[in-house]
C-alpha cells in the first residue's frame, strides 16, 4: 500500500511482444506490408494495439494458422497469404515475422519463401520477401524491431 491506497501493477503485453516490434519496423518501409506468420489472434491483437497507438488504420497481414497447422505446418497458409497480400495491397516488400506458434512448431520460413519464389517467381512479379524470427517467448518489442531492421539489411542490401 502506498498512501493508504492498494498498489496496482499492470503490464502492457504488447510492449513485450517481439513480433509487434518487427511489424512496426516493416511498416516504416515504403511499400511494405507486415505479415505475421502465426495465428489470426496475434495479428488482430497487434493490429488493434498499433491502430489505437497511432490513431489511424494499419494493415498487418496474417497466415491465420489454426490447430491443424500446429501439427502439419503452416507453409501452405503462408504461401496463400502472400498471394493474397500481393493481390490486395500490391506490396513492394512483404516482411514476414514469425510468432510463438510457428517458432514452436518449427516452420522453416526461409525454406518456405524459397519454395514460394520457385513456384510463383516465373509467372508473377514477386515483391521483395524478408523474414525474421520473432518469437514472443524471448525478447521484447525493441528486440523485434532491431531484428527486423537487421533482416532487411542482411536480406536486401547489395554490395
Amino acid at each position: 500500500m502506498k498512501d493508504g491506497k492498494p498498489y496496482v501493477s499492470t503490464t502492457n503485453a504488447c510492449k513485450l511482444c517481439k513480433p509487434l516490434g518487427a511489424a512496426v519496423a516493416f511498416r516504416g518501409i515504403e511499400g511494405c506490408v507486415p505479415f505475421l506468420h502465426g495465428s489470426q489472434g496475434c495479428a488482430t491483437y497487434m493490429r488493434r494495439y498499433v491502430i489505437s497507438h497511432f490513431r489511424e488504420p494499419v494493415d498487418i497481414a496474417s497466415s491465420a494458422l489454426g490447430e491443424k497447422h500446429a501439427v502439419y505446418g503452416g507453409g501452405p497458409n503462408l504461401k496463400k497469404g502472400l498471394l493474397n497480400v500481393m493481390q490486395k495491397y500490391g506490396a513492394q516488400v512483404i516482411g514476414v515475422a514469425t510468432t510463438c506458434l510457428t517458432e514452436t512448431i518449427g516452420d522453416d520460413v526461409g525454406q518456405i519463401l524459397r519454395e514460394f519464389r520457385a513456384e510463383f517467381g516465373q509467372e508473377l512479379k514477386l515483391p521483395e520477401l524478408v523474414h525474421v524470427s520473432t518469437p514472443s517467448y524471448e525478447g521484447t518489442h525493441m528486440e523485434g524491431f532491431h531484428a527486423a531492421v537487421r533482416a532487411v539489411v542482411d536480406q536486401l542490401a547489395e554490395k
